[in-house]
């Protein structure tokens, strides 16, 4: 199968060659090719190729654009969007209608859905969920170590402008949140602030506060911490669930559960796209569009 690779950045890079590990053939669009072998170049989408699917790996903001053109000027039915789905709610809207308007079957690629210490707990969720009472969702990195061969105030992160801050570049945390309790009952507190002393215009810190029906959920993201990344759920008196996604353990009830990790996130997500039929593991465009509402975007 051809597959149309919009963008050649970071993240187009590991779904190319994530592509080529899976046997199809990338076909990248770039005005800056690397010209390996195994994979074409093309300048504009509607060289495509005669590609089946596509896969969005532009800036936030490029999101609904380059949509729009593969829907118009190719005949591609199947595509799968670099997370978050745009900037704004409005612009993801717009992409969801028009999918739906041309039929083409669209996801949104938050890639920690396919953890398997995660896939563990929404597994298990139900064994639990009458003990929750407090879930606390946290994660942070020094945005400079993000990318270290590059300038980070160069970066689409530190531009508001270009969909950059630290709530749509760690959407993963909000996503994994629905993907485990669902939509919350109401929205307590959400906030983005712009505190460190980074040179950046965009947030670098979100907190949200969200009420489910017996329990609470606390998220809190930043630019500025060591990598630090963990998933806790309380009940009264005992910690059931500690997930740490750097050091790659989780204590379920109280035990360690060993399982083997997997560092091919971004080769099973695109496997999950690229198999034949709907997939119910991949997030929907109706998902995504709830990951902004909940950072208010």
């Amino acid at each position: 199968m051809n597959v149309l690779i919009i963008g050649n950045g970071s993240i187009g890079k590991q779904h190319t060659k994530a592509v080529l590990m899976l046997g199809h053939s990338p076909v990248v669009v770039t005005h800056y090719p690397d010209k390996k072998e195994n994979i074409s170049y093309v300048a504009t989408v509607d060289n495509s190729h005669d590609c089946e699917a596509a896969i969005i790996c532009t800036a936030t903001n490029q999101h609904w654009e380059d949509f729009f053109r593969i829907v118009n000027d190719t005949g591609i039915k199947k595509i799968l969007i670099e997370k978050p789905i745009a900037a704004k709610s409005v612009d993801g809207i717009q992409i969801n209608e028009l999918a739906k308007k041309n039929k083409i079957s669209a996801y949104v690629a938050f890639d920690m859905r396919f953890i398997p210490r995660l896939q563990y707990v929404k597994n298990n969720l139900n064994e639990i969920r009458n003990k929750i009472r407090l879930v606390k969702i946290h994660c942070g990195q020094y945005l400079p170590d993000w990318r270290p061969s590059t300038d980070y105030r160069l970066s689409y992160s530190s531009d508001i402008t270009r969909g950059g801050g630290v709530d749509l570049d760690l959407t993963h945390e909000i996503d994994y949140m629905l993907w485990l309790f669902g939509m919350p009952d109401k929205i307590d507190f959400i906030k983005t602030y712009k505190i460190s002393s980074l040179e950046i215009n965009s947030p670098d810190y979100f907190k949200g506060i969200y009420d489910y029906t017996s329990f609470i959920v606390d998220v809190d993201l930043d630019y500025f911490r060591n990598l630090d990344r963990k998933l806790i759920i309380y009940g009264e008196k005992e910690v059931l669930v500690e997930l740490d996604f750097i050091k790659n353990t989780l204590i379920y009830l109280g035990d360690k559960i060993y399982i083997e990790s997997n560092n091919n996130l971004i080769i099973d997500e695109d496997f999950e796209f690229l198999k034949s039929g709907e997939s119910n593991v991949l997030c929907s465009l109706d998902e995504s569009i709830n990951v902004l509402k909940l950072i208010n975007r």
